[in-house]
C-alpha cells in the first residue's frame, strides 16, 4: 500500500557571505547548495526546510492500520545541478522545534 503525504510548508534558508539575509519561503524550488572556495574555506551554505503534518499517520499507527514496521521515504527530485561528483551525501534530520 502506498500513502502519500506532501509538505504543508517549506522554505530554503541561507548562511555566509552576502546570502545570510535572503531567507525565502515563496520559491517554487527548495535550494540545497554548499559553496567552498578554492582553498576549501565554505562561503555559502543553503538548507531546506519542509514541514509535514503526521497527525494522520500517528493515529494510524497507534490505532493499528498502518503497521509499526512500515517503512517511510522522503522523495526530492534534482531540477538541474552542476558541478557534481558521482556520489554526493545528503542528510535529512527532524526540526522539533
Amino acid at each position: 500500500m502506498h500513502y502519500f503525504i506532501f509538505g504543508d510548508k517549506d522554505a530554503t534558508i541561507y548562511s555566509g557571505g552576502t546570502t545570510s539575509s535572503r531567507n525565502t519561503g515563496a520559491d517554487e524550488i527548495l535550494e540545497v547548495k554548499k559553496v567552498v572556495s578554492e582553498n576549501g574555506s565554505v562561503q555559502n551554505v543553503s538548507r531546506a526546510l519542509i514541514q509535514f503534518d503526521y497527525r494522520d499517520i500517528s493515529s494510524s499507527i497507534q490505532s493499528g492500520k498502518i503497521p509499526t514496521t512500515a517503512k517511510y521515504y522522503l522523495n526530492l527530485y534534482d531540477a538541474g545541478s552542476t558541478e557534481l561528483s558521482r556520489t554526493q551525501n545528503l542528510f535529512a534530520y527532524m526540526v522539533s522545534g
